[in-house]
């Protein structure tokens, strides 16, 4: 039994140094700061790309249903941090107008 408890120790040991390890890849400067530029440019680019495509999506709903053309709701988000999800709203304004159709 001595035995047994010695090396779950041990392998407790490896798996707290493998988190740690990890933690401290986490912190590096290339995760911290290269990482993140790398992901806003991306982004940047990605977005000049489609804004025509959201425009166009944009007017049809517009011109379909009226304002507001975008849904706003909060959400929970990375260690329980709230952040505000914001996407096209593709849902009737009114029950009403669901019945109608």
């Amino acid at each position: 039994m001595a035995e047994t408890k010695a090396s779950t120790i041990n392998e407790f040991n490896k798996d707290t140094e493998i988190v740690m390890n990890k933690k401290a890849a986490y912190d590096s400067v290339y995760n911290r700061y290269i990482k993140r530029f790398i992901d806003v440019v991306i982004t940047g680019i990605t977005l000049c790309i489609l804004w025509p495509f959201y425009l166009i999506i944009s007017l049809a709903i517009y011109l379909e249903d009226g304002f507001p053309v975008f849904y706003r709701a909060d959400r929970g988000g990375y260690k329980g941090r709230k952040f505000r999800i914001c996407k096209f709203r593709l849902m009737v304004k009114t029950l009403t107008k669901l019945e109608a159709v």
